[in-house]
């Protein structure tokens, strides 16, 4: 078994350490899908209601008693940050497959596989 050169070992622990990352990141946007597909749930149900009906929402512990087009707006306020994170997140992730194929292609001009 021969022992890798100090660049072939750096080279490899950032190959893996961008690895994990990239699945960090796509775990986040997975749940930040899962998260805009629940606000598109409940703005459908609130949508479907009258204006004057009772909504609830849960604040901590507690259901507190509110108006839907406030709900509506919380709501539309938590897409748009969503919306920012994924972009983000996005734009990551890129950057990460970028570097990930980068490295892969530095260890194979010195002839590591």
């Amino acid at each position: 078994m021969s022992q890798d050169s100090p660049q072939v070992t750096e080279l490899k622990t950032k190959l893996y350490q961008t690895h994990h990352d990239l699945e960090y990141v796509t775990a986040q946007l997975q749940q930040i899908t899962i998260d805009l597909n629940a606000l598109k749930r409940s703005e459908d149900i609130l949508k479907s209601i009258g204006a004057d009906d009772t909504v609830y929402r849960r604040h901590a512990y507690a259901m507190v008693k509110s108006t839907r087009d406030v709900v509506l707006a919380d709501i539309e306020e938590q897409r748009a940050l969503a919306n920012t994170k994924n972009t983000v997140l996005k734009k990551q992730e890129t950057r990460l497959k970028t570097s990930l194929e980068e490295y892969a292609s530095q260890l194979k001009t010195m002839g590591v596989h």
